[in-house]
């Protein structure tokens, strides 16, 4: 088990909306389900899958953006800590320590990760909708889904905060749990006849137009009455605590009710505006027809939503027993905490046969404590702790948790030794000393020392250098640049290691990669005849012939020609290192032999476009949304589509340059 569960992945590749995921986790604590196998066959595989993707969420719970998210964020660190209580009742004291450290740490971080210490919406610290780097800050963006525009990450606010406070982590009171119910009743909260809604974030677009058109693939987002349930358990864990609100839980019940649609089914969405929509004739248009719309009622969105429903129902139980039914009461005891703060324990790791990598500014890795690359599987971990504190390492892959523990000498020295497999993983190292842990995130990549490797110039993905790049804003300058290649003999298999300055999925390719089409030529010295023709659409020639040349795109793309144009294979072997930004393409030598001294590689990258012919994006003179601009016509013939070659001496762009004459690459020779 992996720890997916397919309704809430796609597949493949899963892209998963995490939150969904923990749910069990918590629910198994709750009912007590913690029988022999629970715990490995169902516990394990959930806390491993958050350990290697968390605490960032490819869906955050509206499905449509991927980042730190304050409410996933608040079910991981629940499913973590209670997961804890759960591995050390069946007999897994390291990988425990590992869960509640790590839960601890992330908590003590999720203010630094997802708030905005002075943004435009308060001049104090306030909770964002969804955070991509380890601070927020204006220069990093957010694109609203369902045709929405682009706007700074703190701007954009939502109430999914308020699940730190109905799973115990957070007190009612923390100063910036108040302050950011402040800003969404400011910039999202709405009053109707039927009560205050609310809409899921600002500048919302799915939902009815505001003339009443139907929705149809844009609109203007609706209030969800399911908020109004959120908010009234905030308010009861407010009032438990003796802390004034400014509504009951009842009020917001009532609120609910009002909504409702028919007999009391609570609907996805209810209409935000003050003004009425008369109900369409009939043969009206189905494209602009209204089903009547009213302030404050069903918009004609699912209802019931059984979200809304059930958190009807769940607040109605609440208030009638007087206390967050759903709210793990071991969570409120141990956390229910106010400006919680980083750990100040001494804590420190490296790994015996490596080196460390930069910290990306945004994205899945960005908040770790430190990245490596290893070249050799087995590893002694080394570093500095509290004097006789516990130490707790955890290796999490998609292979499995082994989990070691050791004791810090009394000058606070440990040494563990683990095993690094072969995928990407991160190491979770714990230190517990007395009531208090610390915890390093450590994304580690195994990379073998190869047969040959070459540097590119950085930067350099305009083809002949006075390409334009597309302006379309998810485009993002640096995203075909190849930074380094290398080449690996496997066994069986020639392995070519073609590393980006960006490894972007902005299309969500099954390979871990979108945007980028890879062709590499490879010259056998021994091998007579070949082909100096590109393949369709490159646009480029070559110095010395080539005897195969491979395609790989992110969408399964994976072919094998030989100079003939016959197709030897489509199976390839493609995978990624979101780490080192790396894709890496298996050859098996029974097709080409063994790639060794004396070859010759071209490695170009071109635009990915699924729907052009040979998958290669098309060229206009100026650039576009989603094209390129050549801007400077081939006197020789078409313009090259290739936008970085890995170049064996002077520059890509001059290898490129077809104003100089016509291209004739040169390959890299391994030596």
């Amino acid at each position: 088990m992996d720890g997916e569960y397919p309704i809430v992945c796609d597949s493949p590749p899963a892209r998963c909306q995490t939150l969904a995921l923990w749910h069990p986790v918590i629910l198994a604590y709750q009912l007590k389900e913690d029988g022999p196998t629970t715990y490995t066959e169902h516990i394990e595989p959930a806390l491993r899958y958050i350990l290697a993707h968390g605490p960032w969420t490819d869906l955050e719970r509206w499905e449509e953006a991927s980042g730190f998210s304050p409410n996933t964020m608040a079910v991981d660190i629940a499913a973590l800590a209670l997961g804890a209580k759960i591995a050390q009742q069946d007999g897994h004291p390291a990988q425990a320590a590992v869960y509640q450290a790590v839960a601890r740490h992330w908590l003590d971080h999720i203010q630094a990760w997802t708030v905005a210490a002075n943004g435009p919406l308060s001049s104090r610290p306030y909770f964002i909708r969804i955070s991509t780097a380890a601070t927020v800050n204006p220069s990093n963006m957010i694109t609203i889904a369902n045709g929405g525009s682009t706007y700074p990450q703190n701007t954009i606010v939502d109430a999914g905060f308020l699940s730190l406070v109905r799973l115990g982590l957070l007190s009612p009171s923390d100063p910036v749990i108040e302050n950011s119910i402040k800003v969404i009743d400011r910039t999202i909260r709405v009053q109707t006849p039927n009560g205050p809604g609310s809409h899921r974030y600002n500048h919302d677009r799915y939902g009815n137009y505001a003339n009443g058109d139907p929705y149809n693939g844009s609109g203007y987002g609706g209030l969800w009455p399911v908020l109004d349930g959120e908010r009234g358990e905030y308010d009861l864990a407010a009032q438990l605590q003796h802390i004034s609100t400014a509504n009951s839980p009842l009020f917001y019940l009532q609120t609910m009710k009002n909504m409702a649609y028919g007999l009391g089914m609570i609907p996805e969405q209810v209409w935000p505006f003050a003004t009425t929509i008369p109900e369409s004739a009939p043969g009206t248009n189905p494209a602009t027809a209204s089903i009547g719309l009213k302030p404050g009622a069903a918009t004609g969105s699912a209802a019931p939503l059984n979200w809304a429903m059930a958190q009807y129902v769940r607040l109605a139980v609440d208030i009638s027993k007087h206390r967050l039914v759903d709210q793990p009461q071991s969570l409120l005891n141990q956390f229910n905490l106010t400006s919680p703060i980083p750990s100040s324990l001494p804590l420190t790791a490296s790994f015996s046969s490596g080196h460390t990598a930069p910290l990306p500014a945004a994205g899945p890795y960005s908040v770790d404590s430190g990245n490596w690359v290893v070249n050799s599987t087995v590893q002694t971990i080394t570093g500095t702790a509290a004097p006789q504190a516990k130490i707790s390492a955890a290796v999490v892959s998609s292979q499995g948790l082994a989990s070691t523990s050791t004791t810090a000498n009394a000058e606070g020295q440990y040494s563990l030794s683990v095993t690094i497999p072969a995928s990407l993983q991160t190491v979770e190292i714990a230190e517990t000393d007395g009531a208090q842990t610390r915890a390093l995130s450590e994304a580690v990549s195994y990379s073998p020392p190869p047969l040959a490797a070459w540097r590119n110039l950085p930067f350099d993905d305009l083809g002949p250098g006075f390409y334009a790049y597309p302006t379309g804003t998810w485009f993002i300058p640096g995203m075909l640049d190849m930074t380094s290649v290398s080449l690996r003999d496997a066994g069986t298999s020639n392995v070519i290691n073609v590393t980006y300055n960006v490894l972007d999925n902005i299309y969500g390719g099954s390979a871990g990669f979108s945007t980028k089409l890879i062709e590499i030529y490879l010259a056998n010295p021994s091998a007579s005849g070949g082909s100096t023709a590109s393949l369709p659409y490159a646009n480029i020639g070559f110095a010395k012939p080539w005897t195969y040349a491979l395609t790989v795109s992110g969408f399964g793309t994976e072919e094998l020609v030989n100079a003939q144009g016959t197709v030897l294979s489509q199976n390839l072997g493609v995978s990624t290192d979101q780490l080192t930004h790396t894709v890496s393409i298996s050859i098996p030598q029974s097709l080409t032999g063994t790639i060794g001294k004396g070859w010759g590689l071209y490695v170009t990258t071109l635009l990915q476009d699924g729907y052009a012919p040979g998958q290669v994006a098309p060229l206009e003179q100026q650039a576009g949304t989603y094209n390129f601009g050549f801007v400077k016509n081939n006197p020789y013939g078409y313009s090259t589509s290739v936008m970085d070659v890995l170049s064996p001496s002077g520059t890509p762009q001059a290898a490129l340059n077809y104003l100089n004459g016509p291209i004739a690459l040169k390959p890299v020779i391994v030596p």
